[in-house]
């Protein structure tokens, strides 16, 4: 599902995908920045791989996009984090998952 929540006007439409189970990110309070992660093994998206959840999985490990981290830091209440760029351009790339983290798959 994607749920639109606005428009600009001049043809840009803010939306999320949803489906059940999604993952989320958040800085933690009720103002603060979140959005969805979005769960790789390899090159393919976990939720669109067949086969992925019968142990035909791709190459590779799990990686997971934070979308909109960099940019929640940035225009974030928060503004110590504005001027931390090796940290924004970290919230911009790819994360590794770690073994400790099963919450993801």
């Amino acid at each position: 599902m994607i749920r639109f929540t606005s428009t600009n006007g001049i043809g840009t439409v803010l939306g999320a995908r949803l489906y059940e189970g999604s993952n989320w990110w958040s800085t933690g309070g009720p103002n603060d920045p979140s959005s969805v992660v979005v769960v790789f093994w390899g090159d393919q998206l976990v939720r669109g791989t067949a086969g992925f959840w019968d142990g035909m999985r791709p190459k590779g490990g799990p990686l997971v996009l934070l979308v909109g981290v960099g940019s929640g830091l940035y225009y974030g209440d928060d503004q110590r984090w504005r001027d931390d760029h090796s940290l924004l351009t970290a919230g911009e790339r790819f994360w590794r998952s770690t073994p400790g983290c099963h919450s993801l798959l």
